[in-house]
């Protein structure tokens, strides 16, 4: 605040995914249910969609080995 700086802090969990921001000195809280790394993986690829996912994955694979 004292910086007068916008910031964003994301925390990916194992079932929601919250962004807290601040901008413009405003405090936001965002969560998305069912978006979590673990429990909701298959929500993630879902959302995502598994081409979208293949475009960072480091290795030669498929959709299928990737399913």
């Amino acid at each position: 605040e004292q910086r007068g700086v916008n910031a964003v802090g994301v925390d990916i969990g194992g079932a929601t995914t919250d962004v807290f921001s601040v901008f413009e000195g405003t405090f936001n809280r965002t969560v998305s249910a069912n978006l979590g790394m673990s429990y909701s993986i298959s929500n993630v690829c879902a959302e995502a969609t598994l081409p979208n996912i293949l475009r960072w994955v480091p290795l030669d694979m498929d959709e299928r080995e990737l399913r």
